[in-house]
């Protein structure tokens, strides 16, 4: 059965051969996705992945069976997730100029 871009929305799982994708995020033309193992069900390392929906579509083979969604460690994919993020934010933040930073927690109303 052909997955419909309709198909393609946050919380599904969608597999290839031996990966799976999880959907993470809708941006209305683009999702965000994470990856996993199918046999393990273990995240795979990294940042998450962003594509379009018609994209996902041609990319997979099938949705996700109940049992083989139950063995995603999801969980353990946002604590990858998470921490991959937050050495973006620290990277960009090191790039920052203090002056630009101190301005920005005035604006918010923030003290230092």
């Amino acid at each position: 059965m052909k997955i419909s871009v309709q198909d393609v929305r946050v919380g599904k799982l969608f597999v290839k051969d031996w990966g799976v994708r999880e959907i993470t995020a809708d941006f209305g033309y683009e999702v965000r996705y994470r990856s996993y193992d199918l046999n393990s069900g273990e995240p795979f390392p990294g940042r998450p992945g962003l594509c379009s929906r018609e994209h996902i579509t041609r990319w997979a083979q099938r949705e996700c069976t109940p049992k083989e969604a139950a063995r995603m460690q999801r969980e353990k994919g946002r604590d990858i997730e998470e921490e991959a993020i937050g050495q973006y934010i620290r990277i960009f933040l090191n790039k920052v100029p203090d002056h630009m930073l101190v301005a920005e927690i005035r604006r918010r109303g923030l003290s230092l």
